[in-house]
């Protein structure tokens, strides 16, 4: 059991090695900085911890893997907002308002942390890793939502499934939904530990396989289609609350912005459908 623990440990990382050097080769590291730093960083420490658990035993790795978790979690979440930003990269009035939902997004999250932290008992854990692990499955949460968030609305974007994008997405959502599972089933009794550790380990050879396999293939530009004038008429009308009306309140206007979009979306909607309804010719 054990053997085969570690073998899957060390072909999860041969995987994550391989969508590195995958982005290396592709140049795709220059479109998505932050996710490669997170994938050669990754796979950088998981070798090194390999390498101390070999040499200065678990009390060695457990301290090596605690010290590497702070770098995971804040380049995790800095991943997120890459990806977030490239959703919206076209349209910069939209990428602006959605940067400054980010930020207080994650002054939320940072402040759940720490109510959660003060308010639930450590065990035999210490703070800061309670605290730690917190912040961590916040974060689990907010990449499940973004896989839901790309299925709903990367179609009015312009994204298909073959962007990188979405397989960066995929590829947290599925490691988040199976740790968060996984944890919760074991928090439960369901499952023993080596099954939990399978489970998560199995999830993590996907992901990264799907990383590199998206990573290796070409990404296509941006489709164009109808659907697109509505986020163009979101952009177009958030740059005129944001800039046009400066000295005003900032809330009142993305109030305004949005009753502006959703009447011109309506009214656009009714006269598509009166001139698809209109008289037939007769035969």
């Amino acid at each position: 059991m054990r053997t085969l623990f570690m073998g899957l440990w060390i072909c999860s990382n041969l995987v994550l090695t391989l969508t590195a050097i995958v982005m290396i080769v592709r140049k795709s590291w220059k479109a998505y900085p932050i996710f490669f730093s997170y994938v050669a960083y990754s796979a950088g420490f998981v070798w090194l911890n390999l390498a101390l658990y070999y040499k200065a035993g678990e009390a060695g790795y457990i301290y090596a893997y605690w010290v590497s978790a702070v770098g995971y979690t804040a380049l995790a979440f800095a991943v997120l907002r890459e990806v977030f930003v490239q959703i919206f990269r076209p349209y910069a009035s939209l990428r602006e308002f959605g940067i400054v939902l980010f930020r207080w997004a994650a002054l939320v999250l940072i402040l759940i942390g720490i109510v959660m932290t003060v308010s639930s008992s450590p065990g035999e854990q210490s703070w800061p890793i309670h605290f730690l692990m917190t912040m961590d499955r916040s974060i689990m949460m907010m990449q499940c939502g973004l896989v839901i968030f790309m299925f709903l609305f990367a179609g009015q974007l312009g994204l298909t499934l073959r962007h990188h994008l979405f397989g960066i997405a995929i590829g947290f959502g599925l490691m988040a939904s199976s740790e968060l599972i996984f944890t919760t089933l074991y928090a439960y009794g369901t499952l023993n530990p080596a099954l939990v550790n399978f489970g998560k380990l199995g999830a993590e050879i996907l992901a990264y396989a799907i990383w590199t396999g998206y990573m290796f293939s070409a990404e296509p530009e941006r489709r164009q289609s109808a659907s697109l004038a509505h986020a163009a008429n979101w952009n177009n009308e958030l740059t005129g609350a944001t800039y046009g009306n400066s000295g005003s309140a900032f809330l009142p206007n993305i109030v305004d912005t949005v009753e502006r979009v959703l009447s011109r979306r309506t009214a656009t909607e009714i006269y598509l459908h009166t001139a698809g309804s209109g008289p037939s010719l007769p035969n």
